[in-house]
């Protein structure tokens, strides 16, 4: 048989960990890299875009959410790419991912899961050093979980050091 290893940014760590608690054979391991865990680390893009109203959302208020006040001319490679992605999609389903991200956070769903996922198979949760989310990374030393930080890089750290960031992972997989 292959092994499964899943591995989810962000909110896909949300996803990856749903998947690990409902697949039949569990994988070997569950990697979640700056996943939403805890209300305090749901991102303040998917609050304000669950607060705005459609229309307004459709009429620009998603690239001033994803560029900040500087606009393209300040924003980074990583934030122009990601509302290029954004602009391609629909911006309903964009809404409607923000706000179950929201729910799923707020709830304690998200952190009760990954706790769950992380009795079930090996798990690790990769942070970047420069990231906000500092209550997560108190939250999994409380409970002694599998817990990396990639120095000098924020959310996005596959895209900022990705050597560092690969290195890591594979030696989770391995060991």
């Amino acid at each position: 048989m292959d092994i499964a290893h899943i591995v989810g940014h962000s909110m896909g760590g949300v996803v990856a960990t749903s998947m690990v608690l409902h697949m039949d054979m569990p994988p070997s391991c569950l990697i979640n890299m700056e996943g939403n865990l805890l209300s305090s680390d749901c991102g303040i893009i998917s609050r304000t875009c669950t607060k705005t109203p459609a229309e307004v959302f459709d009429a620009g208020v998603r690239k001033r959410l994803i560029l900040g006040e500087g606009g393209e001319d300040k924003a980074s490679p990583i934030h122009l790419a990601w509302l290029e992605m954004a602009e391609k999609g629909l911006s309903g389903v964009f809404r409607c991912c923000a706000a179950c991200l929201v729910e799923v956070c707020d709830s304690g769903k998200a952190w009760r899961d990954y706790t769950m996922a992380a009795e079930r198979v090996r798990a690790l949760y990769v942070s970047g050093e420069n990231s906000q989310n500092t209550e997560v990374d108190k939250a999994l030393s409380s409970q002694n979980m599998s817990h990396i930080v990639c120095a000098g890089v924020g959310h996005f750290l596959f895209v900022e050091e990705p050597q560092q960031c690969a290195n890591a992972v594979l030696e989770f997989m391995l060991n």
